[in-house]
This record gives C-alpha cells, structure tokens and sequence, in this order.
C-alpha cells in the first residue's frame, strides 16, 4: 500500500511532528552535558569556563519564557515553533564553528537556550487549540515518550561519537524537522480545529 502524505490528518501530522520536536529538544539539550568532556580537553578550558558554557543555557531559556505567550496571538503558533525549532538547530549546529571562542559559545548556547524556552510551551498551546479534549492525554503522552526516548538516544550514542558530529547531526535533524513543518503548514494553510467547531456555533 502506496503511503500518501495527503490522506494523514492535520491533527495527526501536528501529534507526530511536535513529538519528534521534542525529541530533538530532549537530544540536544544532553549533548553539550556529555560533549563537554572531549571538548575542555580539546579547548584546554578551566572549570569556571565550563560551569559558563553548561549555564548559558539557563539564561536563555528562562528569559524567552515570556516571549513565547508575547508572540502567539500576534504571530500564531505554528509560525513561533518554527522559529522557536530553527533558532535552537542554527545554533546547535554552528556549535563546532564557534566552539575555539569562548565567548562564541557561550552566545550560541544562549541562543540555543532561548529558542528551547520557546518551543515546548508553543506545543502546548497548539495541543489546546488544535486536539480535541477527549484526545489531549495521548498527545502529551506521545509529546513527553518522545522526549524521554530522545534523552536515552542521545545518552546511548553522544559518548560514542566524535563531538563534532553529534552536533551537526543533530542540528542537521532539527532543521530537516523545519523544512518538514513549513511543508505541513503549507498543505494545511487553513487547519480544520477544535475552535473552529466552536466558533461555527456561535
């Protein structure tokens, strides 16, 4: 049987995507933990230098926090997960470019952090406005498996693997992820959703 992309719902697409989202999120936010070790030994940095670098990302997710709920209404969702996706993958990605600056780094690892802060809380908000009450428990259940399975996937192979190429992989995955959304948002221009049952009834 011939697989049509087509004949998949808008629901369905939307569940499966923002769950392997989160498993690129879950992946990549373990990489930088498990990479730094080759890394310091690489780039000969001190532990301040490595306690900078891991706490980066805090920073920036805590401060995009705010920015997610700020540009839903004004942008729509799908649009700010896309950018939330293809901010943390850039910078993911140009992680072994700027890794021989200190400074660099750290920058990147704020951006990564923001884009990150940003992401998981859209999903949430596109579960709400786009999947039905009765089946939001097994799309947050998918959501979160997902992630879990991207942790041990990432705690299984990075250790392994040339640190360079864990990102890069991984940065390479997050923005086939958005040339793969912006498909889905094209072919779904006007989603059929919850809401717009409700509105038709007003």
């Amino acid at each position: 049987m011939k697989f049509q992309w087509r004949s998949i719902s808008y629901k369905t697409k939307l569940v499966w995507l923002c769950s392997f989202a989160n498993f690129i999120n879950a992946a990549d936010r373990l990489v930088m933990p498990l990479a730094i070790v080759p890394m310091s030994a690489e780039f000969k940095w001190t532990m301040t230098q490595q306690g900078w670098i891991l706490s980066a990302f805090a920073f920036g997710y805590f401060s995009s926090q705010l920015l997610g709920s700020a540009t839903w209404s004004r942008y729509g969702c799908r649009r700010v997960l896309c950018c939330a996706v293809l901010l943390w993958s850039l910078s993911v990605f140009c992680t072994p470019l700027v890794a021989h600056s200190f400074v660099g780094l750290v920058l990147a690892r704020v951006v990564f952090g923001m884009g990150e802060g940003i992401g998981l809380p859209t999903i949430f908000q596109l579960f709400g406005e786009s999947v039905p009450a009765d089946e939001r428990g097994r799309a947050f259940g998918t959501l979160v498996a997902a992630g879990s399975v991207g942790q041990t996937v990432a705690s299984l192979l990075v250790p392994h693997a040339e640190w360079r190429l864990s990102f890069l992989t991984l940065g390479w995955l997050g923005l086939t992820w958005v040339a793969v959304w912006i498909v889905m948002c094209r072919s779904h221009s006007h989603p059929h959703t919850p809401q717009s049952d409700e509105e038709n009834l007003l």
